[in-house]
């Protein structure tokens, strides 16, 4: 009799169906390539076993173009990624998405003061992420009443950084107590 449910750890079995169709690869080709049983590798895909670090192991050498050891962590579930590159581009997202908030507020912060902040692109406009890293590159314009200062993407975070800072101090004396509103 199999283990009951609640001892399977149902991630690690939706993983390995996961690496299955992103392969498009059959439990029959898997089992050929390295020996685990079908019953086994069956049972894993059906949620009805657990997938145990042994048979990780060996499931990971019919993936020879990814990394063994970052393969394994995120099969058995202890790692979010299954690859540096994979790992890589997700934090590059995580910056994008965060770099989009504090520009956004930023220009909150200007539009409420009658200023305009805008990047300086040469980027086709229908790719946000490439346009995000040709802002980097190419920097802001900033202006009010037809005056205008094109900024440095590091002149840039550092006013940011400025207005976080003095944002984060402010509200901890409002919490605080140090200052009404």
């Amino acid at each position: 009799m199999g283990r009951k449910a609640s001892q399977i750890d149902l991630k690690r079995c939706k993983r390995l169906k996961l690496l299955l169709d992103d392969y498009g690869m059959s439990q029959v080709k898997l089992w050929e390539l390295t020996g685990v049983s079908k019953t086994q590798i069956n049972r894993i895909v059906r949620e009805k076993q657990n997938l145990t670090d042994a048979i990780a192991e060996e499931i990971v050498k019919a993936f020879p173009e990814e990394q063994p050891h970052m393969l394994k962590e995120w099969l058995m579930g202890r790692k979010d990624y299954r690859s540096t590159k994979e790992q890589f581009f997700n934090a590059i997202d995580e910056v994008h998405q965060e770099g989009e908030l504090l520009s956004e507020g930023l220009s909150a912060f200007a539009e409420l003061s009658g200023f305009s902040i805008e990047p300086i692109t040469q980027a086709d406009g229908n790719n946000s992420f490439d346009n995000f890293f040709h802002a980097l590159n190419d920097g802001f314009v900033i202006a009010r009443n037809g005056h205008a200062v094109n900024l440095t993407p590091l002149q840039l975070n550092k006013l940011q950084n400025e207005i976080c800072d003095y944002i984060e101090f402010t509200l901890d004396r409002i919490v605080t107590g140090k200052r009404s509103i």
